[in-house]
């Protein structure tokens, strides 16, 4: 079951989508595959891809894209690819979408018991918990004009700060369910074709 979080990114990518033709989307650090599974269904004209660096979790993306509840609906293409982030991938995409982890150390020291168990792959983001979206920025400037990042609201301006030294033009910060500052939509150009930031 996709986190509210997970809910709220897949509405924004959605928003990007709906106008677009049929294309690429990436998801970075798919682990389960819970983004471009929920897209596939909502969004069935477009390719999607999930990366992991984690053998475990794309086999977990894979038992899921074989449930019924989750499956892709016939026709629609889901692939799922190991990588460390976007390391050697020459593709174009429409969309990137990315929920990397973006715990510090100490934020990882003091989670619940629950969180504390996942493997530290998919907790760690480093010493300011950007880490690896500080790799995955520059790598995704040339393979696709838009990205939608998940991250801690206290992250999300020094966030779209590095997407803006990284060499995207634009950038919009959109809340999450409780109204606090959650994604980060970064945009290669000021596409007035995309709906506005909505509060």
């Amino acid at each position: 079951v996709p986190r509210p979080e997970t809910e709220t990114l897949v509405e924004h990518a959605i928003r990007i989508l709906q106008n677009q033709p049929p294309g690429l989307v990436i998801d970075v650090g798919t682990g389960t595959g819970a983004i471009p599974l929920a897209l596939a269904r909502r969004q069935p004209r477009h390719h999607y891809l999930g990366i992991d660096i984690s053998h475990d979790a794309l086999q977990l993306a894979r038992e899921n894209s074989a449930q019924p509840a989750s499956a892709p609906p016939e026709g629609t293409k889901v692939d799922w690819e190991q990588n460390d982030l976007l390391d050697g991938h020459g593709r174009s995409a429409l969309l990137l979408t990315a929920n990397l982890p973006y715990l510090t150390p100490e934020e990882i020291a003091s989670a619940d018991p629950e969180v504390r168990h996942d493997p530290a792959v998919a907790l760690d983001g480093g010493k300011d918990g950007l880490d690896l979206y500080r790799r995955l920025l520059p790598q995704a400037l040339s393979v696709c004009p838009t990205l939608l990042m998940e991250c801690n609201p206290h992250q999300t301006g020094p966030l779209a700060a590095l997407a803006q030294t990284s060499g995207y033009a634009h950038t919009l910060i959109h809340p999450d369910l409780n109204s606090l500052p959650r994604f980060v939509e970064a945009r290669r150009n000021a596409d007035p074709c995309l709906a506005p930031r909505f509060a």
